[in-house]
Parts: structure tokens; sequence; C-alpha cells
């Protein structure tokens, strides 16, 4: 027979929309217009994972609008545990218009997946790529399981040195090695595998490209392990890939955060600097979460 249980998974992590349709990236008070969702889904019988989407468009003037979705993992199964349903409800929307330059505060009713959505649409600044965005609470989360034979002295938790070294990908394409404060829009991905049966390695992937002018672009990949265990590894029990983008509007880091139930903690990136940047100082480090393996 299913078994039932209920959580309460984590705030989500802050969502900032890259995608700029039209416009500026000022709302200048008109507005915007705001609709954000939520919706969840059980991946690989193991995993619970919230899609967020939000759109964002001035209510005129040079109707900047901006939109975008990002997934992230919000609860991991035990070992031991096969996810079969959710229960409880799965989506969640919202819409409003903003007529503030504060947060927004979208609370929801006790039925619905979302608690509450916190939004920033209109800012003092620059809005669109840089402040609008939004985070989702969550109200209780049903699901059933089974229960699946394993052997749990066999299931480690293992932590991984953070960080990787910086990963400075090679200068690629026509432009100059200089972002001009032209961005750029930045890709960062990471992978995880098990190689020689002992060993984990990962991939980590980073693309940054000037948003105009000679569109300057480093874009490369590096394969480095990251763990070696004591025992063969028979299985990665944890999330095995974790992925994020933003465009670079200041001259320092930007980190990533992407919460405790990803495989990345979160991601440190340099895009522009004060001095040349594609294939000298662009480039990302990796803080890594724990990771649950099978052993042999």
């Amino acid at each position: 027979m299913p078994t039932k249980q209920t959580i309460r998974p984590d705030r989500t992590p802050f969502f900032i929309p890259q995608n700029l349709l039209q416009g500026d990236l000022e709302f200048s008070g008109h507005g915007p217009k705001v609709t954000v969702s939520c919706t969840i889904r059980i991946l690989q019988q193991r995993f619970i994972m919230a899609r967020v989407e939000m759109n964002a468009r001035e209510t005129k003037s040079n109707w900047t609008t901006v939109e975008g979705h990002r997934e992230y993992c919000i609860w991991r199964a035990r070992p031991n545990q096969r996810l079969l349903r959710i229960t409880s409800s799965d989506h969640s929307s919202a819409n409003y218009t903003d007529r503030n330059t504060a947060d927004d505060v979208i609370t929801m009713p006790s039925g619905e997946l979302v608690s509450k959505f916190t939004c920033v649409g209109d800012t003092e600044g620059k809005d669109a790529l840089v402040k609008t965005g939004f985070s989702v609470d969550f109200n209780p989360i049903t699901f059933e399981w089974e229960e699946v034979p394993i052997n749990m002295t066999k299931v480690k938790d293992v932590p991984i040195p953070n960080p990787t070294p910086k990963f400075i990908p090679q200068l690629t394409g026509p432009g100059d090695a200089d972002f001009a404060g032209h961005g750029p829009r930045v890709d960062v991905f990471a992978n995880i595998k098990i190689e020689n049966q002992r060993e984990i390695w990962a991939d980590i992937e980073m693309s940054a490209k000037e948003t105009l002018a000679d569109w300057t672009e480093a874009n490369d990949r590096e394969h480095v392990q990251i763990y070696v265990h004591d025992k063969p590894i028979l299985e990665i029990l944890s999330p095995t890939t974790s992925e994020d983008s933003y465009i670079d509007f200041t001259k320092t880091d930007d980190k990533l955060y992407l919460g405790s139930q990803e495989l990345v903690s979160y991601f440190k990136c340099t895009g522009d600097t004060h001095g040349p940047d594609a294939g000298l100082n662009t480039g990302v480090s990796v803080y890594w979460n724990p990771i649950t393996i099978l052993e042999a």
C-alpha cells in the first residue's frame, strides 16, 4: 500500500527572468503588469521539481517586457522511497499591476500549492534583467510513495571540497577580450557522473557573451575530478545537474544561489571586470552541496 507524506519545502531562490522581449530595462512607474506561476512535478520517482515562471510588461511607453522560467529541485526522496504521485495541489498562479517600487507579497489560499509569491516589479533603478523577479513560499505538499528495498548502510552523504578552482573559458568568436559594460549574458551548467567505479567527475560549462558592440564571447567546458571514494560507487542518488543564467551589470563577482536540494549550492561567477575579460578573468567556481551515493 502506498504511504502518504506531507512536507513543506523551503522557499525557492529568488528568480530574475532573463528574456527581454522588448523595450529598455526601465518600467519607469508604468506598472508593470506581472504574472507569476509555479508548477511541481515528480522527476525520476525521486525528486520533486518546481517550475517557476514570470512575465512582467510595462503598461505604456516603450512596453518593456521581460519573461522567463527556471526549474528547481525542492525535495529529495529518501533512498528507500519511490515517489508515486502528488495528491495535493500542483499549480498556483497570480497576476497584478505594480503601482509602487516596494516588494509585493501575494498571499494565496490554504488549498493552493503556493502560500505566497514575493515579487519585485518596478524599483527605483534598473528593473528588467536586474531586480524584477520573485520567490515562492509553499503550502504543505502531500504525495504518495512506496518503499524500495535498499541496504541503507550503503548510502553515504559525501561532502565535496568547495569550491572547484576557478574555470576560465576560452575567448571565442570575432570580438576582443573586453565586455566593456555590455553584459555579458552568462550561462553556467554543471553535471556529474561516476567514472572508474570510485571517482565522481564534473563537467562544468560556462558561456559569457557581450550583449552588443562586437559581441565578445567566452565559451568552453571543463572535465574535472571532484571526489574519490574508498569503495566502488553503484549510483548517485542526489541530483546530478544544476544550471543558471544572468546578465552581468556590475564589475564584481556574482553568486547564483540554487538552494540546498540541488547539486550546486551556488555558482560564483566573474563576468565583466575593470580590464580585459574573456579568456583572462571571466570564469566560474562551483560550490557543491553534499552528494548522496550508494556504495557497492
